[in-house]
């Protein structure tokens, strides 16, 4: 070497990070003690040594890419290696420098080693993308390995399967064993769920109890098999949690690609409304999307097709008082209006889009119209009432709850209302949607609550928690349900069991709504008896929007 070589030498000695330096063939020069030590030789010894020979020798060509670059650019330029030390992984970012000594080119190499923060930010994408209690994949995660695989299945033409499955009776241990116990389950399903998954597939927690196995290169036919599997192992499987000996099962919901749908939030719908039936039909089963057998997924995609085509419209009911016959609020409803241009009402669809879990999207839709239409007309100033249908699928998405309240909020103001007025703006919700869960349901509504919109109880009378909810959510208006206003007038017993409504509704300070009035008799009778308002055909059927 020239002259020059004691002061590069001298230079490197000096430097804490591993260093070395090269000739043009990749046989090192010299060496820093940091980088002997790195190696476990001395620098005696590592002289003449490649150093893919020395560090990484697997990524031999990744090294002499790199040197083949640096001679030909004559740039600065860094790379990342991977090394195993004692059974562990270390990573070292290596910078790599080329200088001209006299008539010769000397290349120059730094390792760093950034295996903690390599480790660290491993960790932060693993919480990012993992359940914390089960170490499985979480859903927005999930919803991301979903689009893919259903883009590779387009391109490439093959099938996959979903299957969600719902622990049975979950709500029933954390009740009377705690939530300790419930999460002991979940992982344990987890642990199980996760040994029969084939590399390729995916297994990841959906939400509280429910999980999604997803299958790519599988039709329904393997599908099935790999749902059984599942089924029986966790059937079989005993928890013991302190004394108590646990026996859990599972209800399992199948969708395949193309089979049953070739759009992938049509099959997770399916996949939804099979666990639906398997629930409905015992638990402990698995059921299968099929289209042929009922013509909920016709229905299902006939609802698709109108959200997409805009053919899903809002109609509009009065609902009068009944003293007065004066206009006192209105009622927004979902129609869709077919290709031959009839209109569907509520009924043809409603019970199919909570089963396909397409709820949310209808409700949303109206609604939103329904505000816009309602608060940027005159009648606002006569105090006329909106309401509208809110189900508990919207409520379980609150990015669209946010939504309907940032929207509600610029009509408002645009309007005149301010953030602190009652807003003119009434929520019906059915007793039905959330099955007596009274927690789940007040949190669910809070949001819309506390931003000044009001509650009516619909269908009011027709079962399980009734009077629970009066009890504990602010509620405005009861809506007594159809069928006991059309059976008044001939069963005495029913008149009572209204009267009866009237009067608790009168102690609470609420407005009472008596749906499905369809004639003047009825109407009178309703009158005497003190209900509020009305609602039906009597006064009004409902019109679509322009």
């Amino acid at each position: 070497m020239s002259q020059q070589e004691p002061d590069l030498k001298k230079i490197i000695t000096t430097i804490p990070v591993p260093v070395f330096y090269q000739d043009t063939r990749g046989l090192i020069l010299g060496c820093n003690s940091a980088f002997a030590l790195l190696v476990g030789q001395s620098a005696e010894q590592v002289i003449g040594c490649s150093f893919s020979e020395l560090i990484s020798p697997d990524a031999r060509d990744l090294h002499q890419h790199a040197d083949e670059q640096i001679l030909r650019n004559r740039k600065r330029l860094k790379y990342y290696v991977t090394t195993h030390q004692k059974g562990r992984e270390i990573h070292y970012v290596v910078r790599k420098d080329i200088f001209k000594q006299d008539d010769y080119d000397v290349i120059v190499g730094v390792l760093i080693d950034i295996t903690q923060q390599e480790e660290a930010e491993r960790r932060l994408h693993h919480q990012a993308t993992h359940d914390a209690l089960t170490g499985l994949t979480n859903r927005h995660e999930m919803q991301g390995i979903l689009k893919n695989t259903d883009a590779n299945a387009r391109r490439y033409e093959r099938p996959y399967s979903i299957l969600l499955i719902d622990m049975d009776r979950f709500k029933m241990i954390n009740d009377n064993l705690g939530h300790g116990a419930g999460d002991i389950v979940l992982r344990t399903f987890a642990e199980i769920a996760d040994n029969l998954r084939r590399e390729s597939d995916t297994l990841a927690r959906w939400g509280g109890e429910e999980f999604i196995f997803l299958l790519p290169n599988t039709d329904s036919f393997h599908a099935a098999n790999v749902a059984e599997r599942v089924r029986s192992a966790i059937d079989e499987k005993t928890i013991q949690i302190g004394e108590q000996a646990l026996n859990i099962t599972v209800s399992i919901g199948v969708a395949s690609y193309p089979e049953d749908s070739d759009k992938l939030e049509d099959l997770l719908s399916m996949a939804d409304a099979a666990l639906f039936e398997a629930k409905r039909s015992g638990r402990n089963r698995v059921m299968f999307s099929n289209k042929n057998d009922s013509g909920i997924f016709s229905i299902g995609t006939q609802m698709q097709r109108a959200l997409e085509e805009g053919r899903l419209k809002a109609a509009y009911q009065p609902i009068v008082d009944l003293q007065t016959r004066e206009l006192r609020a209105e009622e927004a409803l979902a129609r869709i209006i077919l290709k031959d241009g009839k209109v569907s009402d509520a009924e043809a669809f409603i019970q199919a889009a909570s089963d396909l879990q397409l709820s949310h999207k209808i409700d949303h839709l109206i609604t939103s119209r329904a505000i816009k239409r309602h608060l940027t007309e005159s009648r606002i100033e006569d105090k006329v009432q909106m309401f509208v249908n809110i189900s508990a699928d919207l409520l379980r998405h609150p990015e669209l709850t946010d939504d309907l309240i940032r929207f509600t909020g610029e009509t408002c103001r645009a309007c005149g209302i301010t953030d602190e007025d009652v807003k003119p703006i009434v929520i019906e919700i059915t007793e039905r949607e959330f099955l007596g869960n009274i927690h789940n349901a007040r949190e669910a509504l809070d949001p819309l609550i506390q931003f000044g919109l009001k509650i009516a109880i619909d269908d009011f009378g027709s079962g399980y928690s009734s009077f629970q909810y009066l009890a504990d959510l602010p509620v405005s208006y009861l809506k007594i349900e159809g069928t006991l206003i059309k059976r008044m007038r001939n069963e005495p017993k029913v008149k009572r069991i209204i009267q009866g409504i009237r009067d608790v509704a009168k102690d609470l300070e609420l407005i009472t709504i008596a749906e499905h009035i369809e004639d003047e008799e009825t109407a009178q009778a309703l009158t005497e008896l003190g209900i509020d308002w009305g609602q039906g055909y009597l006064f009004g059927r409902a019109e679509i929007e322009d």
